[in-house]
């Protein structure tokens, strides 16, 4: 009756022990898989912070690039502008010297 009591109580602690082996097991395997989970959301991250990075100095290239072109069209805009500005003062001049000889001119050729 002993023996059978013993054998029993062996029974049981075996059966325990590889229940708990098999939690064990089991809460490995779903700490394995968080974990490779957690750093497949790093690996993920850290590609789309990279990528954000990319495209922020993407923009930063274009918006500099935007800028120097404004820069040249104003330097453009003012050099025309200051050439408009001076050949119209130069004919303005010219006509006003022109306007000025033709009364000698007209004096010369009459009394002349």
């Amino acid at each position: 009756l002993s023996l059978s009591r013993s054998s029993l109580s062996l029974s049981i602690f075996f059966n325990c022990s590889s229940i708990s082996l098999l939690l064990s097991s089991a809460f490995l395997c779903s700490s394995s898989l968080s974990l490779s989970l957690f750093s497949n959301c790093c690996v993920s991250s850290a590609i789309s912070l990279s990528l954000s990075l990319f495209f922020c100095f993407r923009f930063s290239i274009s918006l500099s690039l935007s800028l120097y072109s404004l820069f040249n069209s104003s330097i453009s805009l003012f050099i025309s502008s200051f050439s408009l500005i001076s050949l119209s003062l130069i004919s303005s001049l010219s006509s006003s010297i022109s306007l000025s000889l033709s009364p000698n001119l007209c004096f010369r050729s009459s009394i002349s």
